[in-house]
This record gives structure tokens, sequence and C-alpha cells, in this order.
């Protein structure tokens, strides 16, 4: 087997394991934060937030290509500031994964923190108040009120995440092309190349029949996840 897709299927599991927990982490950071009574102009700032969602990936691009900029970017800028030399972000093998990742959740935390913030707003006030009488303080809120009647929206969330940082194409093919020397290829660009840009396409197929089925795995996984913890608790109660 091409040793290429090997290298393919690291970057993209390696960029889902670090970028999914990263973008639910601050989406939920920022959910969190936005949802506080005494935070002001609400609106503003979750549109701020939202807007890079919306926005194509070739604009992203354009902008965090000139960020990533190893003569003037603002990056690098920052390392000078401090007496660190300046780094060729894209072009270097240990740091296009983490830059594309951190562009990534950049771009995509801001869908997860809408649904967060909804999520938070249909919780019972009076839960609050009954912690507060009790003596709990914020962490302990946090901890035993938050996050165990968040647990049906992070599922979601979780399993939606993943789902599209599976599908790591759209970075890869606009900043670096899955270079260099391949560190940043991912699985669908690797099925693009073979596909569209070398005309292999029954190669290319018989991969994204075996991405179809893993994919498949994955989510029936899940439910049955979801129904034995769904079993297990109706047992409990």
């Amino acid at each position: 087997m091409d040793p290429v897709f090997w290298i393919s299927l690291k970057n993209t599991l390696l960029f889902s394991l670090v970028g999914v927990p990263l973008n639910i982490a601050l989406a939920l950071l920022t959910a969190v934060i936005l949802n506080q009574q005494f935070i002001r102009f609400k609106a503003l700032f979750r549109i701020g937030f939202f807007i890079p969602v919306i926005t194509t990936m070739v604009a992203v691009a354009v902008v965090w290509r000139w960020l990533y900029n190893p003569e003037f970017g603002i990056f690098n800028y920052f390392l000078s500031c401090v007496g660190l030399s300046p780094q060729n972000w894209l072009s270097d093998t240990t740091l296009v994964l983490p830059s594309l990742i951190l562009m990534a959740v950049w771009k995509g935390f801001g869908y997860n923190m809408i649904v967060f913030i909804a999520a938070l707003q249909s919780i019972p006030d009076c839960l609050y108040e009954a912690a507060d009488i009790d003596g709990a303080g914020p962490f302990q809120q946090f901890v035993h009120i938050t996050i165990p009647m968040l647990r049906k929206t992070t599922f979601f969330i979780v399993i939606m995440t993943t789902i599209g940082y599976l599908q790591f194409f759209a970075e890869p093919y606009i900043m670096t092309s899955g270079g260099p020397l391949n560190s940043s290829m991912s699985v669908v660009l690797y099925m693009y190349n073979h596909g569209f840009k070398f005309y292999n396409l029954g190669y290319c197929f018989g991969y994204r029949v075996c991405v179809v089925r893993d994919h498949l795995r994955v989510h029936l996984a899940a439910v049955q996840i979801r129904r034995e913890n769904g079993g297990m608790r109706r047992d409990e109660t």
C-alpha cells in the first residue's frame, strides 16, 4: 500500500484528536463566559465569533497566510518581541499541522459556541439558586450542574465536530497542498489527488469506500454507546 496513504491517515487522525477537543473546549468556555449576566454587548461578541464560521475558506486562508508569513507575519512579530527567532509556519514539517489546527479551531468553534449558548439558556435557574443556597461555588456548579445538563448537547457536538475534522481537506488544499513532504496531507486530499490530479479513479473509489465504511462504524458505535448509557440511566432510576 502507498506509504503516503498512511501518512495522510496519521495526519487526519492527529488533526482530529487535537482539533476536536480544542474546538469543543474553546466553544464551551466562550459560551459560558458569554452566558454570564454581567457581560455587556453579548450579541456583538456572538456575531464576531460566528463570522469566521460563515466566511469562505479562501478568504480565511488569505488572512492566515499573511499571519503565518515568515517575513512580516504577526506571529513572527510577536516572537521577535520576546527575543525568539522567526518560524516558517507553513514550511516546517513539525509546525505545519499545528498551524492548520489552530486555523481550523479559530474558524469553526463559533458554531459550537452558539449551540452551547442555546443549551445553557435552557438550564433552569432554580438549579443554580439551590446550589447557591447549599454553598456551592461557581466551579462546583459548573461541574455538577452545567456539565451534566449539557450531556446531550455535548454528545451531539462531539459527533458533528469529529465528522467535520475527519473530512480534513480545505485547509491543506488551499494553504499547503499537502506539503511540505506530505506533512499536512489528509486522507480526503490524498483521494482527491488520485481521483482528479492523477486520474486514478478506481484507486480513489476504493479508498473512498473504505473511508465511508469506517465512518459508518464510528457512527454506529456512537449510537450504540448512547443507547447503552441511556439504558443504564433508566435502570438506575
